[in-house]
């Protein structure tokens, strides 16, 4: 199956809407279609396993970052925290704070709303 930018593998997903949890249901949804092989919009064709894998690991991260909305951290500390947790050996690292502020906006805490205060997010966190 050709995935699209519906799934990103060795590379952090890059987040501009303010739905991330849509990025682990696309997830379950190419897992339902029964296919073996995946070719992603990103990185190395994988298999169900990795599939099940990088939805794991977006859950997980998108878990971390409503813990931290809830608990009212300041979206660039939760995105710091989330970067030491997470970055791993993924590629672009720094996307994680696209993440983050997509899951403050779901959760209806502000951030950076607009695609601008994303980029210079993400631009922090690169050079932090």
């Amino acid at each position: 199956m050709f995935t699209g930018d519906a799934l990103f593998n060795g590379a952090h997903a890059v987040t501009w809407s303010s739905r991330f949890s849509r990025c682990v249901s696309a997830c379950d949804a190419l897992l339902a279609t029964g296919a073996h092989t995946f070719v992603p919009g990103h990185g190395r064709i994988t298999y169900r396993p990795g599939v099940r894998e990088i939805r794991d690991r977006l859950a997980s991260i998108g878990a971390a970052a409503a813990a931290y909305a809830a608990a009212g951290t300041p979206l660039e500390v939760a995105a710091r925290l989330i970067h030491s947790r997470y970055a791993g050996d993924w590629a672009h690292p720094e996307r994680l704070f696209t993440v983050a502020a997509a899951v403050y906006e779901e959760a209806g805490v502000p951030g950076a709303e607009d695609m601008f205060s994303r980029v210079a997010g993400m631009a922090q966190l690169a050079n932090a």
